[in-house]
């Protein structure tokens, strides 16, 4: 309940600060997320789950080929699980809030840029799910910290050929400095993303 109050606070601060006249742009990103963890919670857990991640962005300091990028995103992370002939899927979903330093590359119609930032993930749910009978399980393992901080770096292409739209395509690579599951058990996750956005 205090995760769930403290992300919505943060929205409503984001949502209150675009009329503001230092903000550069704003609007909606999601995508697709390929997770994985080091090390891995058990033997019979692989390391790699795709989920999806969907959100709002903020570009803030409107000023040439730098500016201050804020987000606030729902992204799916976690693991399958096979011991034997039993499957299970471990689903976890995070509030994620980077602010990253972006660099652009002014163009015609097509901006390159790059990014990179401290980001901090909320947990706000973790489900565990027996495939074969698509009903819920016991995930058997030490309890997932309620935050994470770690980082985010990336690439990405923007297009104005939509005037006053812009196309947003990126990828990004996300690690944590900290570890996700409770002490004395250490595992951190690490995933790549590949986004779509669109922006004012």
């Amino acid at each position: 309940m205090k995760n769930l109050t403290l992300v919505v606070i943060l929205v409503l601060i984001f949502c209150s600060v675009t009329h503001a006249q230092f903000v550069r742009g704003y609007g909606i990103k999601g995508g697709v997320v390929v997770a994985n963890r080091s090390p891995s919670l058990v033997e019979d857990f692989p390391s790699e789950k795709t989920g999806f991640c969907a959100g709002i962005f903020l570009e803030l300091v409107d000023v040439p080929f730098f500016s201050i990028l804020t987000e606030v995103q729902y992204t799916q992370k976690g693991s399958k699980r096979e011991t034997g002939s039993y499957l299970g899927d471990m689903s976890l979903g995070y509030i994620t809030i980077p602010v990253l330093a972006k660099l652009t590359m002014k163009g015609n119609s097509f901006n390159p840029y790059l990014f990179a930032g401290p980001r901090i993930d909320i947990l706000v749910s973790d489900d565990y799910t027996d495939i074969e009978s698509k009903t819920p399980g016991e995930i058997g393992i030490p309890k997932f910290e309620s935050s994470v901080f770690g980082a985010d770096v990336g690439l990405g292409l923007e297009t104005t050929a939509l005037n006053p739209l812009k196309l947003l395509f990126e990828f990004r690579y996300n690690f944590d400095f900290t570890n996700s599951l409770e002490a004395p058990f250490k595992s951190k996750s690490r995933s790549f993303g590949f986004l779509i956005g669109v922006g004012l």
